[in-house]
Order: structure tokens, then sequence, then C-alpha cells
């Protein structure tokens, strides 16, 4: 029998029925370019900061660790991308992103979901969402149906 947790995905996301409650940020990969999880939930779910950044970097992925106050983020938080799907991604929608003003570099673009707002019902929120594979997004433009 599988524990099943509730996590709650802010920002971006939604709540979710996952086995590992970690998972936001241990799914990452080609069909889920980033993820992220406050601090306080990793704390609160008994996650290690320091593994879950270690394991991500084993992968090939970009870590970024936004303490108290760094982001917009109470608590901090933990982000993680998967360079190859997110530079797919940003090369899709790169018109869109550079519209905007943000970047299409990876680490940059990790960076400003990090710590920019993108404005809902707008396109570049539809990129940010389609990063975290939240397709059923209630701030979308146009809400797709899970591919799950």
């Amino acid at each position: 029998m599988t524990n099943l947790s509730v996590v709650r995905e802010a920002k971006y996301s939604r709540i979710s029925y996952q086995p590992d409650p970690l998972s936001d940020i241990r799914c990452v990969g080609s069909t889920k370019p980033v993820g992220y999880l406050p601090l306080s939930t990793i704390k609160e779910l008994g996650g290690n900061v320091k593994a879950l950044s270690a394991e991500a970097k084993r992968k090939g992925f970009i870590v970024r660790l936004y303490r108290k106050n760094e982001a917009p983020i109470v608590s901090g938080a933990l982000f993680v991308a998967d360079p190859v799907a997110l530079m797919k991604l940003l090369k899709k929608n790169k018109n869109t992103v550079e519209a905007f003003g943000w970047s299409s570099n990876p680490e940059t673009f990790l960076e400003e979901i990090a710590t920019r707002q993108a404005t809902p019902k707008t396109k570049l929120y539809d990129v940010v969402a389609d990063a975290f594979a939240d397709y059923e997004n209630q701030n979308r433009t146009n809400i797709l149906a899970s591919t799950e």
C-alpha cells in the first residue's frame, strides 16, 4: 500500500496526490522541465535540501536555492530545472518569452520564474505553467486537458 500525501504546489501548480511528497522536484525531466518546493515544505515533509540538490545535480539539472526573503516565497525555495527540456520549451516559445522581456536562456529563465511573477491570463504565464507541466492552471489563457 502506497502512502499518498497531498502536496501544495504554490504559484503555478495545483494540489495533487503524489506517492512521493517531494516529487515536484524529483519528477523534473523531459515532460516536466521545472519543479520547486518551498524550503518550509521540504522540512515539513522530512526532506533534506542538500540531498535533494545533490540528487538533481547528479542528473545534470540546474539547481537554485533561494533562502528566506531572497524570492517571493516567504520561507525560501529550492528550484530545479532540466536544462535540455527547458531549452526545448524556450526555443518553441522564444517569441513569446522575449516579447515579455524574459530570457530564453534556461538558467536566467529559472531565476526569473523564482523572482518574478508572470501576469495571469497571458501567453507568458502559459509558458511558465508549461515549464511546471501544469496544463490545467486556471490562470492560463487556454486550459488544456491533463496529459497524465
